[in-house]
């Protein structure tokens, strides 16, 4: 199995993971998955469901292999190695963890435990620099979102139901 396939899978899983993420986000109540508040999302992420599924059958249908480094590949495979891969699989586990507490948590503490993370595995060590950059961060997103696109997205945890 090549990196390209190993990373469509990735990409399918995750698009799971969005699909029951925005039936939480939205809160349509009973309404159909392409009606009301959930259109646009899942539209996108069908989108890309489709798109990457393709890729992926059309990639394992291939027949043209050539010999890179002792393994077997396609000439348009990305290269990626373990430490990359390992990489590109946290980054994954991070967004699908914000994804996941977003509702319960709010947005401003999910949206710093993925700066902070985000921080901490792309090399980030002096731990005051990573709590003011996630903080300032956050912030400046949420806000963003709230008063520049309109976006009401709930700011703290949610303590009732």
């Amino acid at each position: 199995m090549t990196n390209r396939q190993i990373i469509s899978i990735v990409i399918l899983l995750l698009c799971g993971v969005a699909f029951y993420a925005i039936s939480l986000q939205t809160g349509d109540g009973e309404a159909a998955a392409f009606e009301g508040a959930s259109m646009m999302p899942n539209l996108a992420v069908s989108l890309i469901f489709t798109f990457t599924l393709v890729e992926l059958v059309l990639s394992r249908l291939r027949k043209r292999h050539i010999a890179t480094g002792g393994r077997h590949g396609h000439d348009d495979d990305v290269n990626l190695g373990r430490s990359q891969l390992g990489s590109v699989l946290v980054v994954s586990g991070l967004l699908t963890l914000f994804a996941l507490i977003l509702l319960p948590a709010g947005y401003l503490l999910a949206g710093f435990l993925l700066v902070v993370g985000n921080m901490l595995i792309t090399g980030g060590r002096n731990t005051v620099t990573i709590v003011v950059i996630a903080t300032v961060a956050t912030i400046v997103l949420y806000l963003g979102l709230h008063y520049g696109f309109g976006i009401h997205i709930n700011a703290f945890p949610q303590l009732s139901s």
